[in-house]
């Protein structure tokens, strides 16, 4: 499995029919994107990540995968390569946001290692929201 960086016009359009939610609800800010990453099967993006530094710290934006090609390790894949971003630029940690509806999210980051450091409730689409972070 190949994850290649990508500019953020090559996966509008996957990240837009993957999740739905974001996409209506308050869509993607493409204006800040300093990094997005992709992994293609048969030229079609299954999967992507977007980050950006901020603070002195690699903010994980998201990590999309389609459906139809979760549990084959290409959402561990690019969060592997937003850690290699981030230490080739000496940051101190990653750090992300999720919502605790988000449960298969949250235990795929705790199983890689990071930690819930703060909770927000009721934070955002009436639900809890996790701040997770992890050296990389």
């Amino acid at each position: 499995m190949q994850v290649r960086r990508v500019e953020p016009a090559d996966i509008r359009g996957f990240t837009g029919s993957n999740w739905r939610v974001f996409n209506e609800g308050i869509g993607w800010d493409f204006a800040e994107e300093k990094e997005c990453f992709a992994v293609f099967k048969d030229n079609r993006v299954v999967g992507a990540a977007r980050c950006c530094m901020r603070g002195g710290l690699m903010v994980l934006k998201s990590i999309i995968v389609n459906r139809d090609f979760r549990g084959q390790g290409i959402g561990t894949a690019l969060l592997e390569q937003v850690e290699d971003s981030a230490r080739r630029k000496s940051c101190p940690k990653v750090v992300l946001e999720t919502s605790a509806r988000h449960k298969d999210a949250i235990e795929f980051y705790l199983r890689r290692g990071y930690q819930i450091v703060a909770t927000r409730y009721e934070w955002f689409f009436e639900a809890d929201w996790y701040s997770l972070e992890k050296p990389p």
